[in-house]
């Protein structure tokens, strides 16, 4: 998705996962999202919210 929008991973400055069914409790699935990306400088959070939880990660942001 990076790719297409030609953003590099280190322009980013907020994750948000929005998630009902996380891999694993612990770490955080945003945790695992930025290490994948290898994201040093951005905040970061996990959102559960059901089936809303992809609107609500949009308004938050």
């Amino acid at each position: 998705m990076l790719e297409k929008s030609q953003i590099s991973a280190q322009m980013l400055n907020l994750i948000i996962v929005a998630t009902m069914s996380p891999d694993s409790t612990t770490p955080a699935t945003v945790a695992i999202v930025q290490g994948a990306l290898n994201v040093k400088n951005a905040y970061v959070f996990d959102l559960s919210a059901a089936c809303a939880g992809f609107v609500y990660g949009l308004k938050t942001a």
